[in-house]
């Protein structure tokens, strides 16, 4: 099962604070198969970075079981 808890991702460009992911709750149950779907830039690909680690949630939980 994968969980994702109050999850917040955010990047620093130059001056700016970008929210590339906020306040994102999941669950996924064990056996499941799920797709994320999205308009170019909506975050897809940060979330399943934050997922597998590859990047470090600014805030939340990702809990794999």
């Amino acid at each position: 099962m994968i969980t994702v808890k109050n999850l917040y991702k955010h990047y620093q460009v130059g001056t700016r604070t970008v929210c590339a992911l906020d306040n994102i709750n999941l669950i996924v149950p064990k056996g499941s198969i799920f797709g994320v779907i999205g308009k170019s830039g909506a975050g897809k690909s940060t979330l399943l970075r934050c997922i597998n680690r590859l990047e470090e949630p600014s805030a939340g939980q990702v809990l794999i079981n």
